[in-house]
């Protein structure tokens, strides 16, 4: 009787070490909250307000590629993409266009472009900072937009926004019974999709104002 009592005591013990050992583990995960608006943003012109929401789904809206960090090449083209795509997703405008191809960013080139093409807003900027995290360390991309009316006879600056997303990864945990194990920083693209829709998202506070 004690023989079998001890054999099935030890694979009790058995079980419960292998358990404590290989079951108890668990993916931790980064969460995000979802974007809210630009970290700044302002008007660019006292003497005017943005056109009313209700003329938003005439307008033809032009995205260029923002000027980018040398260590960051093509980036930039990106952040227009997905600037467009988050635009687009709001359904706002009328039509949302890009164009990637420009490689001369000087504001009066694009006002020429976009004249030239009838956009009537205009979306360029700067991709300040990108870089990408680890096991270790943070995501970050920082970003500025500028926001152009265009017109034939006129250009109006409309607004300024800087939007910046950073992102710490999960570091591995241990508890009594269970470890959780660490998760990586979230994608550098990852947050630049989340500044283009805090721009976008300008645009969608402006309209249920």
């Amino acid at each position: 009787m004690n023989r079998f009592y001890y054999i099935y005591l030890s694979i009790i013990t058995y079980l419960i070490l292998s358990w404590c050992c290989t079951g108890c583990t668990y993916q931790r995960h980064v969460t995000l909250p979802p974007p809210g608006l630009p970290e700044t943003y302002f008007s660019l012109s006292s003497q005017m307000q943005l056109p009313a929401h209700h003329f938003f789904h005439q307008y033809h809206v032009g995205v260029f590629p923002f000027t980018e960090p040398d260590y960051a090449k093509g980036m930039g083209k990106i952040a227009a993409q997905y600037i467009a795509q988050a635009l687009r997703g709001k359904g706002l405008f009328n039509r949302v266009s890009t164009e990637l191809e420009v490689t001369q960013l000087a504001e009066h080139h694009l006002i020429n472009i976009a004249r030239m093409k009838q956009y009537d807003i205009i979306i360029s900027g700067d991709l300040t900072y990108y870089f990408e995290g680890s096991d270790t360390m943070a995501s970050r991309v920082d970003q500025k937009a500028k926001i152009v009316l265009v017109s034939d006879t006129e250009i109006t600056p409309l607004w300024y926004a800087q939007t910046t997303e950073v992102a710490n990864p999960k570091f591995s945990k241990d508890y009594i019974f269970f470890i959780g194990k660490g998760a990586k920083a979230p994608s550098s693209m990852g947050l630049m999709q989340r500044n283009s829709e805090k721009i976008a998202n300008l645009f969608k506070n402006l309209a249920t104002q």
